[in-house]
């Protein structure tokens, strides 16, 4: 599987219209492309090099509006970036039970060796510009519940080792 990232002229980081990449962490064989148009830029940090976008994921095969979604694609041009992207796809990967419940559903990590890595994930809505202590009781709930959760996939592989090894 592949991914066809287009962007408007304004927006794009290095100057084309159109980045393609190929899949990683592909879990089956699937020969479709993927198509995000890009609508707006909502990050970038200059010492990072990692640009956030939002965008609208369609699959090539099917009608425009039968299969689009909006996403989030953070896409960086630098090597030391796209192996931070490949690591956070990675855990995303891991928390496949959570994804879409808890946290935003991962449609996929795209790269082109040494050149560029894209991470697309599902629009989880607008991030948050309070601390903690100033949220509600029932956003508080579900923070602490959704960590808990993360905490509990993650280290129950572990458990089992420690538990059986001897």
């Amino acid at each position: 599987m592949s991914v066809a990232v287009h962007f408007p002229p304004e927006l794009s980081p290095d100057h084309s219209d159109t980045l393609r990449l190929r899949r990683c962490y592909d879990d089956e064989y699937v020969e479709d492309t993927l198509t995000v148009q890009i609508e707006k830029l909502l990050h970038h940090n200059k010492s990072s090099t990692v640009y956030v976008f939002s965008g609208c994921l369609s699959l090539s095969s099917e009608p425009l509006a039968a299969s689009t979604a909006p996403v989030v694609c953070k896409i960086t041009y630098d090597k030391s970036w796209i192996d931070r992207l490949s690591w956070e796809a990675f855990m995303y990967h891991n928390l496949h039970n959570l994804q879409g419940q808890v946290i935003p559903r991962l449609y996929g990590y795209f790269e082109k060796e040494d050149f560029a890595g894209c991470l697309i994930l599902q629009h989880a809505g607008e991030p948050l510009e309070t601390c903690f202590e100033d949220l509600g009781d029932l956003r508080k709930y579900a923070a602490v519940h959704t960590i808990l959760g993360i905490e509990i996939l993650t280290t129950r592989p572990r458990l089992g080792l420690i538990l059986w090894k001897r």
